[in-house]
């Protein structure tokens, strides 16, 4: 027999905490993907092309020199890998600058969305006892775009992925040169081939390391950024909620942090991996334990019993998503997903792959 889909509580104020980062941490992953398609897209419409460019260009003297003519053709192939690492090397610069700029928005959106969702879940009589005072101001988001990422900082990673980029570079060309490919042979071992979607040259695997540093770079800004409203709301927080709804199933690293509770400042926080998809929820204290015992009885008993400082118990995002009304799960898959998921063609497991994308519907039907 089926276990039975635990349903949302959403009676208290750390329910509804819990139930609105589950929603929000949806649409945080669909941020992530237009990041993503910003920075890749860059990268292909830009810096690719002025490579492979110069590639050409760079292999065509080789040519007319020939491969045996001695130090001259080392000469130029030194120059050629050095080309193609300036470029790589001032595209990297150029897609960090932009991402900087679209993660410090991205850092005030969010803290000023914890803001706005204590408000609305605390009750309004206590509100005065759990807001901060100040949520957003400069100083937070120029830190939180600079604290380390895995142990290095953007730029730091960035850096490598030209490195590794230039690696792959030299080893493919090198390897082409040797065999006595043509010019042609050579540009499809780097840029790949159109008949695989591009995806079978080394430079899709520089596309896919960009893409895994936009999304954990995101993840990471979005949890400082709530970090620094939790420390804002002071005493008031009991402590912070790792909420691994979107991983439960696949991720074993995440999986067994669900639901756990840690003080504020300590502990450990997402991302935990490379394109983790975890989030965090505040846990608020109870009235007696913020105004001390006896003065909780000030407030009405509504607010006593939404205030018990209770946390919440873990809900997996399959408790979650099949427990909304169907006009929410179309917001959140789109209406054609919707319609699969609620006649049971699909399960949630298989609307989104591992890194948050949602699969096409063509996929979904197959």
């Amino acid at each position: 027999m089926a276990s039975k889909k635990k349903k949302p509580d959403t009676s208290t104020t750390n329910g509804k905490l819990q139930d609105r980062a589950i929603k929000h941490a949806i649409y945080i992953e669909r941020y992530k993907a237009t990041l993503e398609a910003e920075v890749v897209g860059y990268l292909n419409e830009q810096v690719f092309p002025d490579l492979v460019e110069k590639l050409r260009a760079r292999l065509e003297r080789i040519r007319l020199r020939g491969i045996d003519s001695g130090f001259e053709t080392t000469k130029r192939y030194v120059q050629m890998i050095r080309d193609l690492s300036e470029t790589m090397a001032d595209g990297g610069v150029e897609v960090r600058k932009r991402l900087e700029a679209l993660l410090r928005e991205l850092a005030k959106i969010e803290v000023r969305w914890q803001e706005t969702v204590l408000r609305d879940s605390v009750p309004s009589e206590a509100r005065v006892y759990v807001l901060p005072d100040e949520a957003v101001n400069l100083r937070i988001v120029q830190q939180v775009v600079k604290q380390p990422i895995q142990g290095k900082v953007m730029q730091e990673w960035w850096d490598e992925l030209a490195a590794d980029t230039q690696k792959r570079l030299t080893t493919q060309i090198g390897l082409g040169l040797s065999q006595g490919e043509t010019a042609d042979q050579i540009v499809r071992r780097v840029q790949g081939t159109r008949a695989n979607g591009y995806r079978d040259g080394v430079l899709n695997v520089a596309r896919q390391q960009a893409a895994a540093i936009v999304r954990t770079t995101s993840g990471h800004v979005t949890t400082q950024a709530r970090e620094q409203s939790y420390r804002e709301a002071g005493s008031a927080l009991k402590g912070v909620q790792w909420v691994a709804t979107l991983d439960t199933r696949t991720c074993p690293v995440c999986g067994p942090l669900d639901g756990k509770v840690y003080p504020v400042d300590e502990g450990p926080r997402p991302p935990a991996h490379w394109n983790c998809r975890c989030t965090t929820a505040p846990v608020t204290r109870s009235l007696a334990e913020i105004l001390g015992k006896g003065r909780g009885g000030e407030l009405s008993s509504s607010t006593r019993a939404s205030m018990d400082g209770q946390v919440p118990d873990t809900v997996t995002y399959d408790d979650w998503i099949e427990n909304q009304p169907a006009a929410v799960q179309d917001e959140v898959f789109g209406p054609s997903r919707g319609r699969m998921l609620r006649a049971g063609k699909i399960s949630t497991k298989d609307l989104v792959t591992r890194t948050g994308k949602l699969r096409s519907l063509k996929d979904l039907e197959q």
